[in-house]
C-alpha cells in the first residue's frame, strides 16, 4: 500500500509541475494576444478592412484567457491534492 501511496505522489508531482508550466506559458500567450488584441484596436482606428481579423484576435485572446482560468483552478486543484 505505501508503495502506491508514493506512486500517487510522484505522479501528482509532476503533474503539478506540468500545470504549473502550462500555466505560465498560457499567462505569457495571454498577454501576448491582449498586446495583439490593443494593435488591432489601431488598425480598426484607420479602415474596417481587416474587422474579421481582429475578430479573430480578439477571440482568441478571450479564450486564451478562458483557458488561463481553468488552468489555474486545476492547478489549485492537483496542489490540493499534494496534502493528502
Amino acid at each position: 500500500m505505501a508503495r502506491t501511496t508514493r506512486t500517487t505522489r510522484r505522479i501528482n508531482r509532476r503533474v503539478v509541475e506540468a500545470l504549473e508550466n502550462a500555466t505560465r506559458a498560457a499567462e505569457r500567450g495571454t498577454d501576448e494576444l491582449r498586446k495583439a488584441a490593443k494593435a488591432m484596436d489601431a488598425v480598426q482606428a484607420e479602415t474596417r478592412l481587416h474587422n474579421d481579423l481582429a475578430d479573430d484576435v480578439n477571440h482568441a485572446w478571450v479564450r486564451a484567457a478562458d483557458a488561463g482560468f481553468e488552468l489555474r483552478a486545476r492547478l489549485a486543484a492537483e496542489q490540493d491534492g499534494e496534502g493528502r
